[in-house]
């Protein structure tokens, strides 16, 4: 909930801050949450006694309502004895809008997970609907940074599974030789390889067992099925 009061309103909340209210007491008095206070004080180059106390979420810099963020950790059936966004916050470190929010806990495929009612869900997905809305069934959630164990809510956008493969292709996922997120090999390796099976006539076999590779990746990667950039 948006709230609209004149700058002397929160200069003067400021004042009574310094002259020894705390920001919990203030929020209580005049029925808002803290993150209001912060957001505006911020707004108007002011400062309070303890900076980090609205660092939980960097919250002078992201409009993200904590409130809000809990009540629909309530309705995504986590336990009851502690709300999802404290257990989401266990595993993540927000720093701001611009840098990926790297997920500490578990990893599926390179995505972060969290047991959500005896169910692992997308870290990303549930970071999603915290701070920003319900996923329709029938959407995904696509990674604008392309980093997957990113969370940071500014890098998530909803988007279909067309969407989802127009990034791939417009992204490093695409991308060819030692630069591909997956690749087994380099391109120094691949030329060396080509060399031998030219020049020494080894069998494709036992090049690929020399690099620790299968022999359909060594036989594709040296007749240039593969690494055709090279």
């Amino acid at each position: 909930m948006k709230h609209k009061y004149p700058n002397s309103f929160w200069i003067d909340l400021n004042e009574q801050h310094w002259n020894g209210k705390s920001v919990k007491t203030l929020s209580t008095e005049n029925s808002f949450d803290r993150n209001t206070i912060y957001l505006n004080w911020k707004k108007l180059n002011l400062t309070w006694r303890n900076q980090n106390e609205a660092n939980l979420l960097n919250i002078a810099d992201l409009e993200i309502n904590i409130e809000r963020a809990k009540k629909i950790s309530s309705t995504l059936k986590a336990k009851p004895r502690q709300p999802l966004i404290e257990r989401f916050l266990q595993y993540v470190v927000p720093t701001n809008e611009k840098e990926c929010w790297i997920w500490k806990g578990a990893l599926r495929n390179g995505y972060g997970i969290l047991n959500v009612n005896k169910y692992a869900e997308g870290a990303h997905r549930i970071s999603y609907e915290l701070y920003k809305d319900r996923i329709p069934s029938d959407l995904l959630i696509r990674h604008l940074c392309n980093n997957p164990p990113c969370v940071n809510p500014y890098h998530l956008e909803i988007g279909t599974q067309q969407d989802n493969m127009n990034d791939m292709v417009r992204s490093e996922r695409s991308a060819k030789g030692e630069n591909h997120s997956q690749a087994s090999l380099t391109n120094e390796v691949v030329v060396k390889m080509r060399n031998m099976r030219e020049t020494n006539g080894l069998s494709y076999q036992k090049i690929a067992d020399m690099y620790n590779v299968d022999l359909k990746t060594a036989y594709k990667a040296i007749l240039g099925i593969t690494w055709s950039h090279i």
